[in-house]
């Protein structure tokens, strides 16, 4: 009996701080220091640039953190690959659209062995109101499950961002897959099994199938970003934005969107996209909490998708579809 108490009060006191650790993470920055910065700058060696090339046809791929990050940040899901052939997480995320198809923090550039060979304009991180130098780079091979690349352009973070909780590291990303280099795929993000199914075919749908757009975006920077068209509470159309790091259950919306409801907070009783419809959920406007002007009328996160019961998201680039599965 004494035994058995010892148990549960072990397993009682286990999962009190498993929930406090949970509660109390935060997302914090850990930026190079002014030598690190120069270190790199030095490290820069210009040199032409080489076409990505892809090998494979398709692969499923997850993550060692996807437990616990689903609890965390909900609809976001990481990739654990293989680059230049050390091992590497990163999260997934549509909202990344910077010309280069992968996004690393400067210390694992450094482990990785990536040859700089320009200096970027800098990454900007608006959710955190920073803007951190940057670095253009290439790593010879990635390694993405089945799937493989070589000659893969990159773009390196003079800085870090770890997840703490009461001081201790829960774990760390060391980067992004951004929209460069799933736009060569059709993707899908299950969040049943915390997977990401990648393909190099269009997808044989099941579920809801809406046309997926693609904007570009005038500059030197060459960005883009993929829409459906969607209708809030009867208004519309909008360019609605599937980002897949976004992972607050609420809707972002312009400041224009946003005036019409008169609040800068508000709720929205539905937002239609075809037919998949959304129902009673909190919206932002995103341009007053970033200070800036975006180029999209609304920006629909997986948080919230995942929230209002979706199980499967497919994103077909290749065929420019979206598939959402409840």
């Amino acid at each position: 009996m004494i035994l058995l108490l010892v148990l549960v009060s072990l397993l009682v006191g286990g999962a009190g701080l498993l929930f406090l650790l949970i509660t109390q993470a935060q997302l914090l920055w850990e930026p190079l220091a002014p030598q690190e910065l120069e270190a790199l700058r030095q490290a820069v060696r210009p040199e032409p640039a080489t076409e990505m090339t892809l090998l494979g046809s398709e692969g499923i791929i997850s993550s060692r953190w996807n437990w616990l990050a689903s609890r965390l940040f909900a609809g976001v899901l990481l990739a654990d690959v293989k680059l230049n052939g050390r091992p590497v997480s990163l999260v997934v995320d549509s909202g990344v659209t910077v010309e280069e198809a992968i996004v690393l923090y400067a210390s694992v550039a450094r482990t990785i062995g990536i040859r700089l060979t320009a200096e970027a304009s800098g990454m900007r991180f608006p959710e955190r109101g920073l803007v951190l130098p940057s670095f253009r780079g290439v790593v010879d091979h990635l390694e993405l499950g089945e799937l493989s690349a070589q000659s893969v352009p990159v773009q390196v973070v003079a800085g870090h961002q770890r997840l703490k909780s009461l001081g201790l590291t829960l774990y760390h990303v060391d980067g992004f897959i951004g929209l460069s280099l799933l736009e060569r795929f059709a993707v899908t993000w299950d969040f049943q099994h915390h997977h990401l199914e990648f393909r190099r075919r269009a997808f044989e749908g099941r579920g809801l199938a809406l046309p997926l757009h693609k904007q570009e975006l005038e500059g030197e920077e060459r960005e883009r970003f993929y829409y459906v068209e969607g209708f809030l509470d009867g208004q519309g159309p909008y360019q609605v934005l599937i980002d897949t790091g976004a992972s607050v259950p609420a809707l972002f919306v312009s400041s224009r969107i946003a005036q019409a409801y008169g609040q800068e907070r508000f709720r929205v009783k539905r937002l239609q996209l075809g037919e998949l419809t959304l129902e009673d959920f909190l919206a932002i406007d995103i341009e007053k909490e970033l200070g800036r002007e975006l180029p999209i009328d609304i920006i629909l996160g997986t948080g919230l998708l995942k929230a209002k019961g979706i199980k499967r998201l497919t994103l077909d680039f290749l065929a420019g579809k979206l598939y959402a599965e409840r």
